[in-house]
């Protein structure tokens, strides 16, 4: 059986930003791209856009190190949960 809404533990981080509208210019650019992308409000009101999360650490430094050979995509970084 599959396993229902498995927890992502692992986001890869594409931005941070302080206002929201940042934030949804990246997430807007990013799905154009074809990233599932979502905006993260963190406690001090930043907002964070993720390129993807994943189940394992394994599988993010597996996207992150495809990530990072795409424009603009140099600087993602990995957010454990």
């Amino acid at each position: 059986y599959p396993v229902q809404n498995e927890l992502m533990n692992f986001h890869i981080i594409a931005g941070s930003f302080k206002h929201l509208k940042n934030a949804s210019d990246k997430q807007d650019n990013l799905k154009a791209r074809g990233y599932q992308a979502e905006v993260m409000i963190t406690k001090n009101r930043m907002y964070r856009v993720s390129a993807g999360s994943y189940a394992t650490e394994g599988e993010a430094e597996r996207a992150l190190s495809v990530m990072k050979s795409e424009a603009g995509l140099e600087s993602c970084w990995i957010l454990p949960n």
